[in-house]
């Protein structure tokens, strides 16, 4: 029986990994500049530093290093770290005030971690992954929208556009995994 999973490989040279890189230097300075710059760090509580900032720089910092200085061509491990960081991204949830909110974000984010893996293990196609993270992404920029940026609470908004651009980054890390010939 012939085995009908794509084998992707990582363009390196193709917008979509440019563009992933691109989200996520600047979700991890948007992180920086919130915690080092606007909040005082000795009043953030641990469990907060460590789910708001040093594991997402982490990630953040792997991914940046393994796409743009490594330069590996490995989907499957982008596969991983990316279903790790949905991971962490529903662990962000938790902090929403809405419950409506937090429930729909932690299926959301186990969706598309879960996609994630299947377009990285060559199951599904990169369209459907890539779709659904931007799915994901402009309807938690519409519902920022409306708690940040129409209120003008600019300065609470960078942890939320720093998770955007992370979400964002993650669909345009589908769009750079390309079939092999």
């Amino acid at each position: 029986m012939k085995d009908k999973r794509k084998r992707y490989h990582t363009d390196l040279e193709g917008r979509g990994v440019f563009f992933c890189g691109c989200f996520l230097g600047l979700a991890f300075f948007l992180r920086g500049v919130f915690y080092f710059g606007f909040t005082r760090t000795e009043t953030v509580d641990l469990w907060t530093l460590i789910m708001m900032l040093i594991l997402p720089w982490l990630l953040e910092a792997a991914f940046i290093t393994l796409l743009r200085g490594v330069r590996l061509d490995a989907p499957g491990l982008y596969g991983i770290l990316g279903a790790v960081y949905c991971l962490l991204l529903v662990l962000q949830c938790i902090q929403y005030e809405s419950l409506i909110r937090m429930i729909l974000g932690i299926i959301a984010y186990v969706i598309c971690g879960g996609l994630l893996l299947g377009v990285s293990a060559g199951y599904l196609s990169r369209e459907l992954g890539a779709v659904s993270f931007f799915t994901v992404g402009a309807v938690r920029f519409l519902l920022a929208l409306g708690d940040y940026v129409l209120p003008l609470r600019l300065v609470a908004f960078l942890p939320e556009a720093a998770g955007l651009c992370a979400v964002l980054a993650l669909g345009c890390l589908t769009l750079g995994m390309k079939q092999k010939k």
